[in-house]
Order: structure tokens, then sequence, then C-alpha cells
């Protein structure tokens, strides 16, 4: 006798304990459905020039060449024009430019320290 009691208990807990389960499952449960939808990521296709009128190519190469060089002469300018044939929209812009000094040789005494670098990059960007 005292086994059906305890034997009714256990499947009243689990009954119980069931229906509990099922219930908080179904109160933090919630499913909705959107149809039609899709995302689309955008491009960014740029594209560089010598000219303000092109061509557009994927490269370009600026060349400049400083003869003869003093502290108070100035450092031509050079152009290279971007235009972004893509669908994004850009804020920000960052350039990267690679240069070689080449020195006369014999050499002649420097008028700088040799161990301070006095290269400037100036940039502009301007949004079409």
């Amino acid at each position: 006798m005292m086994n059906r009691k305890i034997f009714a208990c256990w499947i009243i807990i689990a009954v119980v304990s069931t229906l509990l389960g099922a219930g908080t499952r179904a109160y933090f449960s919630d499913t909705e459905t959107s149809r039609g939808n899709y995302f689309q990521a955008g491009t960014l296709d740029l594209k560089l020039s010598h000219s303000s009128n092109g061509p557009w190519t994927d490269g370009v190469t600026g060349t400049w060449t400083l003869l003869n060089m003093l502290p108070e002469n100035e450092t031509p300018i050079g152009r290279v024009y971007l235009k972004n044939f893509g669908s994004v929209v850009s804020s920000t812009l960052k350039i990267t430019c690679n240069y070689t000094v080449t020195e006369e040789t014999p050499q002649t005494e420097s008028d700088i320290d040799p161990n301070t670098e006095q290269t400037s990059i100036q940039t502009k960007w301007q949004s079409t």
C-alpha cells in the first residue's frame, strides 16, 4: 500500500513538472514571420585617374622628381583623382605613399639632422 502511494506521488510530481515546463516554454517563446523582405550589401568600386575627366582605372602612378631641392623650395603638387562607381557613400579616405630618396655620390654635408624625417603628405577628400 505504501509503495502505491509513493509511486502515485512520483507520477503526480512528473505530470506537474511537465505541465509547468511546457507552460514556461510557451510563455517565453514567440515566433513571427515577415515575408517578401531581403537584405542587400552595397558596393565600393573606387577608380583613379590623372584627370578629373577620366579615364578611370584601377590604378595610376604619380611620379614627382625633385631636383636641386633647398629648404626654401616648394614641393611640386601632383594630383590623383578618385571616383566611387559603387553604391556605398564613403566618408573616410586613407592614402599610403611610398617614396625613394636618392643621394648624390659623393655625399655633400647635410643641412638637416639625418635622423629627422622631413616628409609631409597632404590629402583633401571631396565627396560628390
